[in-house]
């Protein structure tokens, strides 16, 4: 199968040269040679890596979290609160 390098326009369309309409074409979408591979928690390979992964994501919740008023977040009642009236009996 024939390798190309292609580069998508402004309108977010990609012209293969050389192919007709109805024709499938197969495309492999990667990070630019130059860009560091993003670690997610499927492509963690070590304990280290998925604890980086795992804090960063801690770090984006925090960041996430403190810019939301509290009349922005919905708090889940308590899970007994939903089984269990006010005296401790099941609802």
């Amino acid at each position: 199968m024939p390798t190309m390098q292609l580069t998508v326009g402004p309108d977010g369309r990609v012209a293969v040269p050389g192919t007709r309409p109805g024709q499938t074409v197969t495309v492999e979408i990667s990070d630019a040679p130059d860009t560091p591979e993003r670690l997610t928690l499927a492509t963690a390979r070590t304990d280290e890596e998925r604890d980086a992964v795992i804090a960063g994501i801690k770090r984006a919740a925090r960041t996430f979290r403190a810019q939301l008023s509290d009349d922005e977040i919905q708090v889940m009642p308590i899970h007994g609160d939903l089984l269990y009236d006010e005296d401790g009996l099941p609802k």
